[in-house]
């Protein structure tokens, strides 16, 4: 009996470890938002969509910072009291060709908005092209996926196109991706933004195993002055929409699907549709 409790308390260790780490792995999502211009349907569309109403994440926007030590520059000192001044024995890893194999993630830059498409590029060129449709949106980001029980959805809202939609990516024992998305101006629902905690959390996680791995350690000089930053203060863009009333949500894809690394999807309705590509950074 004991030697079973003992079993089952190293599996779920090792089971959180294992999901700890696929939490860390990054993803490259891109996106296309596209509507029909000329909609041939008689379908009539009842139903209301159901915004979650639950904490959420958003596309990141960092703090823009200014470097004032090399925007206002001190010339009291000679190059060479410069260079000496704030000398410094450090130490540093010597990396291995494993150690630089391994490529560190970066929550940083996760749910920053790219205009690069790789995957979608074509068919973005194609849509944009065609009479047909309106491509209304077409970015990419990179992320995390964690598992089922704690993932969230990615929010993201435009009034000038009149379109949002709620993303999120899962594993359970597979990929899945749940979509809400509608064309209209919703009503606001019960969203907390909690972009900055979840990439802070991350960011801790990260530092926390550098900190714990042994190193070969190496003294090397660091040369480098401090930098003095300071932040550059800027005013939100105000939605010219917003004034708007907003609308009943009847056009819209509620739709989850089980996916897989490296897969485009097409998510379709008479009015719009959305497409997605998913690949394993």
């Amino acid at each position: 009996m004991i030697l079973f409790k003992l079993f089952i308390s190293i599996f779920l260790i090792t089971n959180l470890v294992a999901q700890d780490q696929v939490a860390l792995e990054e993803y490259k999502i891109e996106l296309i938002i596209f509507k029909n211009v000329d909609i041939n349907t008689t379908e009539t569309f009842d139903n209301l969509l159901i915004l979650p109403k639950e904490n959420v994440l958003s596309f990141y926007e960092p703090e823009l910072l200014i470097n004032t030590t090399d925007l206002f520059p001190k010339n009291n000192d000679s190059f060479f009291t410069k260079m000496f001044k704030n000398l410094r024995p450090s130490f540093t890893k010597n990396n291995t060709d494993e150690d630089i194999k391994k490529i560190i993630p970066n929550p940083g830059y996760w749910f920053r908005k790219n205009t690069n498409l790789e995957k979608l590029k074509k068919l973005n060129s194609k849509l944009s092209s065609n009479t047909n449709y309106k491509v209304l949106n077409s970015y990419s980001w990179i992320q995390n996926i964690e598992n089922k029980e704690i993932s969230k959805y990615l929010f993201e809202k435009n009034s000038e196109n009149k379109y949002g939609y709620y993303l999120k990516f899962y594993k359970s024992r597979f990929l899945h991706i749940d979509l809400k998305a509608y064309l209209g101006i919703a009503k606001p629902v019960d969203n907390k933004i909690i972009t900055d905690s979840h990439i802070k959390s991350y960011e801790n996680e990260i530092l926390s195993r550098k900190t714990e791995q042994k190193t070969d350690e190496k003294p090397i000089l660091d040369l480098n002055l401090k930098n003095e930053f300071t932040q550059v203060m800027t005013l939100p863009i105000e939605e010219s929409y917003e004034n708007q009333l907003y609308n009943d949500i009847n056009i819209f894809i509620d739709e989850q699907k089980r996916v897989f690394d490296g897969e485009i999807h097409f998510f379709d309705h008479p009015y719009f549709g959305i497409v997605i590509s998913i690949e394993k950074i």
